[in-house]
């Protein structure tokens, strides 16, 4: 008779479980339901305006098909979510229409690199942690509102980092003035982040926003081009424009100098995102959105990498303005490395010399040493520094002699950077021959003259040139080479002490 009571309690539970299920089900599909979530949104995001009564049925039956989209999104295991934001009343047609207006003035492609080509590059390059933002060198995230110049929030972005990473000076710079004036784009209609760069070039730079503030988002238009009405920044005018190397490790090595002006294939995903890391099957297939790439780093718990994206679509989109585009392997993500630009600043262009970053400007003289920390085939009895008294803006050069004591074919070097003990910098490459590396942050550069390979055992030299420009962070610097020879044994050791 236990028994009995037991599995009919046991019925009845599962009855009124799947009676409830079925009444939520039904509830969240009701009209009802949707309707009234509608009105909730339209409170929430001030949208009383803009949706009147005319069109509150179309504007609900297209809310509803977005939120079906994002809830089947949300239950299932991505590596992004997705969420209701100011779009949420706009199919993505109308969406591509209003936001996305990247029209490129020349043919690009929208390919992956070739195998041959990931295997070359996942094996000289190491990648660290990026962020331009915390470095200071990025402005607050804005909103381009109902007009399609999304190109121009990303070059005047690219100008302004590179601007305060030239100076120590981060100024928000006028989008409005570009939308206005510069003729060889479209306005709300789109355009192309290099024709910025070449226009506010000719314009000898551009103003502050909050001499010719941003308009058109309301407007969803142009204005009569008012440039003359204010002063250009001293020294936003680039003297000309990069092209980033469409490879993970030319668009890492362009990022470690500055923000990015960046292409990418925004897709209804890019709509409603909002958390997580974006793959590259999830985008569209063509290029047509203007953003600034200001960071890299890498997923503590799975390790994978991935693009740090600030957009134009107000901080309520996304997270807080951002969005993160994987960067794992060789995986060009919505084509983030297709077609990326920057434009070039140099200190010398503005009078201003303190900086955001803690980076001085200082002619003061410093000193330097090397020394020869042992343990490889090679020895070096010579190590000098010249000159004696060094300084920035100018070369340091290592030379050091000595004695190889083993055949050599090939060799690999590891290059490890430090300032006042903290690491700021690891590479590897070549040992044998020439090699340029960039520092990050605009710290300055590194240029090694190794022996030429194969090499017989008997008196060998290497080289060292050290130049940090005026802004690179003032400090003690610990550059230690080492290198592994064919047989990965120890082929040298050099460390290079440097105080500015």
């Amino acid at each position: 008779m236990h028994t009995r009571h037991v599995a009919a309690a046991l019925a009845l539970l599962a009855t009124a479980m799947a009676s409830a299920a079925d009444s939520s089900s039904s509830l969240r599909g009701s009209n009802d339901y949707h309707r009234t979530r509608f009105q909730s949104w339209i409170k929430e995001y001030a949208m009383e305006e803009e949706i009147d009564a005319d069109s509150f049925e179309s504007r609900l039956e297209i809310f509803i098909r977005n939120s079906d989209m994002i809830e089947s999104h949300n239950a299932k295991n991505f590596t992004y979510t997705l969420g209701h934001n100011s779009f949420s009343h706009l199919s993505f047609d109308e969406f591509k229409k209003l936001y996305l207006g990247y029209l490129p003035q020349r043919e690009v492609t929208f390919d992956q690199p070739e195998a041959s080509q990931i295997t070359r590059v996942l094996s000289s390059v190491t990648y660290s942690p990026i962020d331009w933002v915390a470095a200071g060198a990025v402005t607050s995230v804005k909103d381009q509102g109902q007009c399609g110049s999304c190109f121009t929030f990303s070059a005047t972005g690219a100008i302004e980092g590179a601007y305060e990473i030239a100076t120590g000076n981060l100024v928000d710079l006028s989008m409005q003035e570009v939308v206005d004036c510069d003729k060889k784009d479209n306005a709300c209609q789109g355009g192309d982040m290099r024709n910025v760069f070449d226009w506010v070039k000719s314009q000898g730079g551009l103003c502050k926003l909050a001499d010719y503030p941003y308009e058109s988002g309301d407007s969803k238009e142009a204005g009569q081009c008012a440039s003359t009405s204010c002063e250009p920044v001293d020294g936003t005018a680039p003297s000309s424009w990069k092209q980033v190397t469409a490879t993970k490790s030319g668009f890492y090595s362009a990022l470690k100098k500055q923000p990015l002006a960046v292409a990418v294939a925004a897709s209804k995903q890019w709509q409603f995102y909002k958390s997580g890391v974006l793959p590259a099957g999830d985008c569209d297939p063509q290029l047509n959105h203007g953003i600034l790439a200001v960071g890299y780093d890498e997923d503590e718990t799975t390790g994978e990498g991935y693009w740090i994206v600030k957009n134009s679509w107000s901080s309520k989109w996304g997270m807080n303005g951002y969005i993160h585009l994987s960067a794992d392997n060789e995986e060009n993500a919505c084509g983030i490395l297709t077609d990326a630009s920057y434009p070039i600043i140099s200190s010398s262009s503005s009078s201003s010399s303190s900086s955001s970053m803690s980076f001085v400007s200082s002619t003061s003289k410093g000193s330097g040493s090397a020394t020869d920390c042992g343990g490889g085939t090679v020895v070096f009895n010579t190590l000098d520094v010249e000159p004696k008294d060094i300084q920035k803006n100018q070369k340091v050069s290592l030379s050091a002699s000595g004695v190889l004591n083993k055949p050599t074919t090939s060799g690999t070097y590891e290059l490890n950077v430090f300032l006042a003990g903290s690491s700021i910098f690891s590479t590897k490459g070549n040992a044998c021959g020439d090699s340029d590396v960039t520092l990050p942050l605009g710290a300055g550069t590194v240029s090694l003259h190794g022996f030429a390979c194969p090499a017989n055992p008997g008196p060998v030299t290497y080289g060292m040139d050290v130049v940090l420009p005026s802004i690179a962070p003032s400090g003690d610097y610990d550059i230690k080479l080492t290198a592994k020879d064919q047989d990965g044994e120890s082929l040298l050791c050099v460390d290079t002490k440097l105080s500015f």
